[in-house]
């Protein structure tokens, strides 16, 4: 096995090329100083000979584009591999939707190693929008929502030149990747992983989680529906307990395990140190022991993978864990595509077998085992053996998997990429790609059922249970109790009541201010922007009319509440 580390301190588009040797970290156990002294290969592309007064006039975006033609369009054969064949994979942290510009680093990587990149995985915050609409799913501020790019490989403008696998992160299209829960294509030759899920490519098994952890969403099933609000937005993708519990039914041995988030106690396997040094402000976190998931260090020890990619804090992080018995793990987080950050590692494994995607038998009949444990409640749904119970898959899921895929004839991934929302249409003027402050889209109010996952699902036998409405009439509706303070109380209440069938609650009375109140307030006010220096001959004077202001609008008040009462 061989690792090797990358970074681009020079975006490609620039003319000049800096370019170091790489250092390769090889052999199965390698020493953790080994590991932490990743050394980096700086790089820039020469993309061809432009003018001066070219340069000056393109736009900021040229340098991270690459035409459509020269993309490379997916092979129909996949290029088979020996047994004795490496499998090279490109691991990219944070995404955030710049897509060319990482395509743009691997074809260059290409041309100045002279090295076929097999595969690229992202590590989350992949931001797959397709159109203005699904910024709108995106929970982030307002300002920071861009389109970027991916819209253009979604239309089929641009073909993904590498075969690319994804798990989400905090930042994502929520509707889009809820279409594709299990996995599917987010577009030709870009696969998603799914918010859980296991595939092979060229041999080698890759499994994965999306989102971030949050305890108090944890033990909640996944009621966010749309329209999202302000907190389901949010919440839909934080990682539940019945997610962590079906990747916790694998059994068979690991490749590579991906996450956003970092597993917990991570940072105590490698040079905490300096990652202080970048990081200061995780101190408090790693010191208390709350920095990364505990769900992803629960699925650290208990799959114990080879290797472990994730991102999300935006610095690179390498760690080995050792296991008992003997395993280990090589953990790496990435930091996010920009120039000068360390956002990209390439990685060589022994494989076997067509470099394209296939589905894991064991997974399939996960899968099939665990399908009736998915919760689209608010409230909790008991897990076998409170969640910790791994018996496996069944042995009749495996065999009907077995048999599914022998009627199928293999065990690859369909192509069966379909659009379920319009493409974004970039404007004729402008910088397409880039953020577009005078154009917004609408929050999308009704799901779609993408007939990726209906086909996965009618391969293994399963209903469609990802339907919110089927389960708004067994108690209180999706995205609810998530108001805080007085008016999330009214809307737990209301929907508690609508619930049972008893009437609506009614809204609660405005609240209305004293006269006497607001002069008392307006009293403290006053008293407050008062110097400190005053002597008490000055200050007592002050005080003194103000009190008597305040009795009299007192007095006025009671009056007038007299006269009404006679």
């Amino acid at each position: 096995m061989c690792l090797v580390s990358y970074r681009s301190d020079v975006v490609p588009g620039r003319k000049h090329i800096q370019y170091h040797r790489p250092v390769v970290i090889s052999n199965s156990r390698v020493p953790r100083r080994h590991i932490q002294r990743c050394l980096h290969l700086t790089v820039s592309a020469e993309a061809g000979q432009r003018s001066s007064s070219q340069r000056h006039t393109a736009s900021p975006g040229k340098r991270y584009q690459r035409r459509a033609k020269d993309s490379v369009q997916p092979k129909s054969k996949p290029r088979r591999m020996g047994s004795g064949g490496k499998l090279t994979i490109a691991i990219e942290g944070c995404c955030h939707g710049e897509l060319d510009n990482i395509y743009g680093t691997l074809q260059h990587l290409e041309k100045v190693e002279g090295k076929k990149i097999d595969l690229l995985i992202s590590c989350g915050d992949f931001q797959a929008v397709r159109n203005m609409d699904d910024l709108q799913t995106m929970a982030c501020p307002p300002k920071y929502r861009s389109i970027n790019t991916f819209y253009k490989y979604y239309s089929g403008e641009k073909v993904a030149p590498y075969p690319t696998l994804f798990v989400g992160g905090n930042h994502e299209a929520a509707n889009h990747l809820w279409e594709l829960y299990h996995g599917g294509w987010a577009a030709p030759n870009i696969y998603f992983l799914g918010f859980t899920g296991c595939v092979r490519f060229g041999g080698v098994r890759i499994a994965g989680m999306s989102g971030i952890y949050s305890h108090g969403d944890y033990f909640k099933g996944h009621h966010e529906a749309l329209p999202y609000n302000d907190s389901t937005i949010r919440s839909i993708y934080h990682t539940r307990d019945f997610e962590v519990y079906r990747l916790m039914q694998i059994k068979q041995p690991v490749d590579v395990f991906l996450s956003h988030d970092w597993p917990r106690n991570i940072a105590s396997y490698g040079d905490t140190a300096a990652l202080l040094s970048r990081k200061k402000f995780l101190r408090a976190d790693m010191e208390s022991g709350k920095l990364g998931s505990p769900a992803a260090e629960q699925l650290l020890h208990t799959l114990q993978p080879s290797y472990w990619f994730s991102a999300h804090l935006h610095t690179k992080f390498p760690a080995l864990v050792q296991h008992p018995g003997g395993a280990s793990t090589r953990f790496l987080a990435l930091d996010k595509c920009l120039p000068g950050r360390d956002f990209l590692q390439v990685l060589e494994l022994d494989a076997s077998g067509p470099l394209q995607f296939e589905y894991d038998e064991e997974w399939l009949a996960i899968m099939r085992s665990t399908h009736q444990h998915i919760n689209l409640a608010y409230k909790h749904k008991a897990l076998p053996g409170m969640g910790g119970l791994r018996s496996g898959a069944k042995p009749e899921d495996l065999d009907f998997v077995r048999a599914a895929l022998q009627a199928k004839g293999d065990a690859s991934i369909p192509l069966n990429f379909t659009q379920t929302a319009p493409p974004y249409e970039a404007p004729a003027s402008g910088h397409p790609g880039f953020k577009v402050p005078h154009q917004r889209g609408r929050m999308p109010q009704q799901p779609v059922r993408n007939p990726q996952t209906q086909q996965l699902l009618d391969m293994l036998g399963l209903p469609y249970n990802l339907d919110h409405s089927a389960v708004a009439q067994e108690g209180p509706g999706p995205g609810q109790y998530q108001g805080r303070g007085f008016a999330g109380q009214q809307e737990q209440l209301l929907s508690r009541g609508a619930g049972r069938g008893a009437p609506p609650l009614p809204p609660p009375p405005p609240r209305a201010i004293s006269a006497a109140a607001a002069a008392a307030a307006m009293v403290v006010a006053v008293v407050a922007l008062l110097p400190n220096d005053w002597p008490a001959s000055e200050r007592s004077p002050v005080m003194r009319r103000l009190r008597s202001c305040l009795l009299v609008v007192v007095t006025t008040r009671a009056a007038r509440k007299l006269s009404s009462v006679q």
